[in-house]
């Protein structure tokens, strides 16, 4: 980042009375909440220790590198100012315990329950080690970089924040063995553009955790597209997507109430009012953009209506391969939590290509005691290596089943003229989890998916691909182009 944006971001941190180091470790910590879903974790801090053992200790060259364990909570909504200052008050408390290491602890934990402990997250700050170098140190000394990879063994992700010749410089080294890389990819732009809105917008610092959106790409346009999340409430599947638009605007995410620290409300109508109001607090007048995928799209025509009926206008809802709502077979009564738990696992075999084990498995779910069924489920997901070894689905799942109940209960209300309305739908049946009451292929005789009557105007495209194929190579690029095509349109 240029140093006049660094000096910015310096100057905000400290009116607000934290160190940049505090506002750079908070807003990692908001990266690594949204990427992982987690809202209480550790991360490694690197710490620079050489203590004054000896006079002559400064003219010793070693590495005084050592680790601290730093924890992250996000179980409380705040605003980032408090969030960063929760960061320092906890990092001076952290400091103050130098002399027993996150490995002691870690060997402490261990021991405790006889597997081993790990912490792979790693953030390391050399800012302001300007000042014990006596003014600075030059890094091209021995020429200019052009590569730099840091491999430590058990980290899957290192950040670095140092400075050079004036400029902040953030880099993460991820292993892609252990993380997607196209999910890091869109976790460090999130992150780097938050940190850059630190720096330009002081209202960056007074919004709460319970900010129901994420910034997947930056633009320059007024006017962002808005996606909302698919059934489970993340918004990581249209990383791929915001990155192939040919397109000025900016893309944001909406995700469930669950992952913000909100509690989440009952039905369509109110997750669509909720997030109304998140959408009006980006931009507070329209018209607006509006899609997304699946459970999504329905989401975002319900928006739309709401908006229209308030009097604005939406220029644009693009709906990828959602159908309409009736077509979404209820859960059942009788143990609908091991139902929903059965779709939850055959969605994420078909769209993750998981290795899982389904036969019979609706019976063997409800064959399970209820408070048995989400580590069961995260057990699956362990073996299958698409869950971390301590890692559990118990949020995730909830939010799906309830996702699925309302989506059941819902109806179509039909938007009225003005609006863009565009229908990529995916011409290939699914090759797993169809025509189960999900919504795939479940209403294959309408090239519509059954919108036309709620949507005057709709544009349908088909593209050769399936439901879980749709925003994956090569299929999300012919995606991007008809989506491109009409957000360049006036």
């Amino acid at each position: 980042m240029p140093a006049e944006v660094w000096e910015r971001l310096k100057k905000r941190a400290a009116g607000h009375a934290v160190t940049p180091t505090a506002a750079l470790l908070a807003a990692y910590g908001d990266a690594l909440h949204a990427w992982s879903g987690s809202d209480r974790f550790c991360v490694n801090l690197t710490l620079f220790d050489r203590p004054r053992i000896h006079p002559d200790v400064g003219k010793v060259v070693g590495d005084f590198t050592s680790l601290l364990l730093h924890e992250v909570d996000r179980r409380t909504p705040m605003a980032f100012a408090e969030r960063a200052r929760a960061a320092q008050r906890r990092l001076f408390q952290d400091l103050d315990h130098r002399d027993f290491s996150a490995l002691d602890v870690l060997a402490e934990q261990s021991a405790r329950a006889g597997r081993p402990a790990q912490a792979p997250v790693v953030f390391t700050s050399a800012l302001g080690l300007d000042d014990l170098l006596d003014g600075g140190h030059d890094l091209d000394w021995v020429g200019t970089p052009v590569h730099g990879v840091s491999q430590t063994p058990q980290v899957w992700l290192d950040h670095q924040a140092f400075v050079q010749h004036g400029e902040l410089l953030l880099q993460w080294d991820v292993a892609e063995t252990a993380l997607p890389a196209d999910q890091a990819d869109a976790a460090f732009e999130r992150y780097v553009a938050e940190v850059r809105r630190l720096a330009d917008d002081p209202s960056a610092w007074e919004s709460t955790y319970g900010d129901l959106t994420l910034l997947l790409r930056e633009g320059a346009h007024p006017r962002p597209l808005f996606l909302v999340h698919p059934s489970g409430g993340d918004v990581l599947c249209y990383a791929e997507l915001a990155r192939l638009l040919d397109t000025d605007r900016a893309v944001v995410g909406l995700i469930d109430p669950v992952f913000a620290g909100i509690s989440p409300p009952g039905d369509m109508e109110g997750l669509a009012d909720l997030y109304v109001r998140a959408v009006r607090a980006w931009q507070p007048a329209g018209p607006y953009a509006l899609g997304g995928w699946s459970m999504g799209g329905t989401l975002a025509q319900l928006m739309a209506c709401r908006l229209a009926e308030g009097g604005e206008r939406v220029e644009l809802l693009a709906m990828l391969d959602s159908n309409v709502p009736d077509r979404i077979r209820p859960l059942p009564a009788e143990r609908p939590d091991a139902h929903a738990a059965a779709r939850y696992l055959r969605s994420l075999q078909a769209f993750r290509g998981a290795d899982l084990d389904v036969s019979d498995l609706e019976a063997r779910l409800v064959a399970l005691p209820e408070a048995e069924l989400p580590e069961e489920v995260s057990g699956m997901l362990r073996r299958a290596g698409v869950l971390g070894a301590r890692d559990s689905v118990a949020e995730r799942l909830e939010v799906f089943t309830r996702h699925l109940r309302v989506l059941g209960e819902h109806r179509a209300r039909r938007l009225g003229g003005g609006t863009r309305a565009l229908l990529v739908r995916a011409a290939l049946p699914s090759p797993l989890n169809a025509g189960i009451g999900m919504g795939v292929d479940d209403v294959p005789d309408h090239h519509d998916l059954g919108w036309s009557p709620f949507l005057p105007g709709l544009q349908a495209e088909p593209v050769d691909a399936h439901h879980y194929s749709l925003l994956r190579a090569p299929a999300v690029r012919r995606v991007a182009e008809l989506l491109g095509e009409l957000l360049r349109e006036p």
